[in-house]
């Protein structure tokens, strides 16, 4: 899909990225141009080199609009954006969707018609669909995939529930698959708890497939014989998956719920986050903030 690169309404237009990065550029050619040693040339020169690398990835790979998201409620496939920006996933049929292309206040029967994520029951088809659509929305292929889809696994007792069977990233002969060939799958009921926004599932992928896709990759790269124990390396490359997902820039735009439960799951575990750690990254959007050992 191809996203149309609007402007956050917060942010006037002398602070938008691409007014900086242009501000980045003139200024380090002044610099260059002026300067009176060589220093402060050289220092222009790569001022002017980086505000334009900013520019140029800042235009090839534009942020996601902030725009509802609306999916067919029966098999979960995009129809399309609507006008209002309150980056919301929305579930409608298609013949609704259609029936008010035309018509003036559109927006308003959208809204009035639709349904937030956490009010639908998706089939794990449906899910399969939105997954995917994220999948791509955050900048991976669904060709690296090994069947070319998000895996949705079936629920499980809660008494057999832990953080290893919740959602898992795969690659490597380990599992039967090639080197960079993936397999990311996500419990179908924490689905259901996650996933309320776009950010979400963006924020959600830059953990199990940046981060421990990376992971895997250098452990499969270092020792071709590597083999994955959850013993010896799940916490560990669970603490840093984490770890680099709050900090991504899509972490502060996520709901409250999916804050709320990856701190059930991460956050309050000092192992992972120290306690100044956890206010910074959840105490602060409101989540209550009790420490385990």
């Amino acid at each position: 899909m191809e996203i149309e690169i609007k402007r956050n309404r917060k942010t006037p237009l002398f602070f938008s990225a691409p007014v900086l990065c242009l501000a980045g550029i003139a200024a380090g050619f002044l610099f260059y141009k002026f300067g009176r040693d060589t220093k402060i040339r050289t220092a222009g020169l790569g001022l002017v080199a980086f505000s334009g690398f900013r520019l140029v990835k800042n235009l090839l790979n534009p942020p996601p609009s902030e725009n509802d998201e609306y999916f067919d409620a029966t098999t979960g496939e995009f129809l399309g954006e609507g006008n209002t920006s309150m980056n919301n996933i929305r579930l409608i049929s298609r013949k609704l969707w259609n029936e008010t292309k035309l018509q003036p206040d559109r927006d308003k029967i959208l809204l009035s018609k639709s349904q937030l994520l956490d009010d639908v029951y998706l089939s794990d088809v449906a899910k399969v669909n939105v997954a995917n659509f994220y999948y791509q929305k955050a900048g991976y292929s669904l060709d690296e995939l090994a069947t070319g889809n998000i895996t949705i696994l079936p629920s499980e007792n809660r008494e057999k529930a832990s953080v290893s069977n919740m959602f898992f990233t795969k690659t490597g002969p380990q599992f039967g698959l090639k080197i960079g060939e993936f397999e990311i799958a996500v419990r179908t009921d924490l689905f259901d708890a996650l996933f309320r926004n776009k950010f979400d599932f963006i924020n959600f992928f830059r953990h199990v497939r940046e981060k421990h896709g990376k992971d895997f990759l250098f452990a499969l790269k270092e020792v071709p014989n590597f083999r994955f124990k959850w013993q010896k390396h799940g916490w560990l490359w669970e603490r840093r998956g984490v770890r680099f997902q709050v900090k991504d820039k899509s972490w502060e735009k996520t709901s409250f719920k999916f804050k709320e439960k990856m701190y059930e799951i991460y956050g309050r575990y000092e192992y992972i986050f120290d306690y100044k750690e956890q206010e910074t990254f959840f105490g602060k959007y409101g989540i209550k903030v009790i420490p385990v050992e």
